[in-house]
């Protein structure tokens, strides 16, 4: 058996893959989908089971390349976790996820993307300047993008009415991979936390900032009224845009590199 390969990370996509075939054709519909995934519903059942099959099913054919890809582009991940950590830690965050899910939502929940979160969460707590794709394709590093993404979900209100994206079940995955990480690797974790409280501040003031004066306001002061009306309306983003470039500035240069 080949010790290099992330064996854990050809499972995963195996299995997802095999599910599509074999559940939804590729073309999932809500009666073959309902045996699967889980909802309040199911957990009032005590159908426990679906906590983990409902990982496993996707809700179309970008769900799952989507989660396919970034299970494969986490790889290096799982070499440098070990594959038992890495595999208990993905079933663990997609578990932790869907129940997150459940408490907030009605809504049935499919995907792997809270697993995916939670490795995505030990990548935070262990080497925080790990560039991520945000949007696939400009790089930011995770202590900025993941605190920045779990601040939008928290402020915007309404956030998940604007697309089918079950954005908590993201948030329960991301806290059980920072737990994860924070286990493996507590004393390098715990100022690599730091970064990311800081981060979620920065952003944070941003985006309560844009929401409360709005974003037309802010362009408008920006270029008629001076420094002083900038600075009147658009000091908690200034406090925030700092708080993200000294977050920027601290992380070390040996977390730089982007993930394998």
């Amino acid at each position: 058996m080949d010790e290099d390969l992330p064996w854990v990370t050809v499972a995963a996509v195996a299995a997802v893959a095999y599910v599509a075939w074999q559940v939804t054709g590729f073309v999932p519909t809500e009666a073959s989908l309902s045996p699967y995934w889980f909802s309040a519903e199911a957990m009032e059942a005590g159908e426990w089971h679906r906590l983990i099959t409902s990982v496993f099913v996707h809700g179309g054919l970008l769900h799952l390349a989507f989660n396919v890809f970034a299970i494969v582009s986490l790889a290096g991940l799982e070499k440098q976790l070990g594959s038992p950590a890495y595999a208990v830690v993905f079933l663990a965050a997609g578990i932790g996820g869907n129940l997150a899910h459940v408490m907030v939502s009605p809504t049935p929940v499919v995907g792997a993307s809270g697993a995916i979160f939670g490795l995505l969460g030990v990548l935070l707590a262990i080497a925080p300047g790990t560039r991520l794709a945000l949007m696939g394709i400009i790089p930011v590093p995770a202590a900025i993008m993941l605190p920045g993404y779990a601040a939008v979900v928290l402020l915007v209100p309404g956030l998940e009415q604007l697309a089918p994206v079950a954005h908590f079940a993201h948030l329960g995955g991301l806290l059980v991979g920072l737990a994860a990480g924070a286990s493996l690797a507590p004393t390098k974790a715990l100022g690599n936390l730091a970064y990311a409280a800081v981060a979620f501040l920065g952003i944070g003031s941003l985006v309560v900032n844009v929401q409360a004066v709005g974003l037309g306001r802010l362009v408008e002061a920006a270029s008629s009224r001076g420094l002083g009306g900038l600075l009147t309306l658009a000091w908690p983003s200034l406090v925030g845009l700092g708080l993200v470039g000294l977050v920027l500035n601290g992380l070390p240069d040996g977390q730089r590199s982007p993930a394998a």
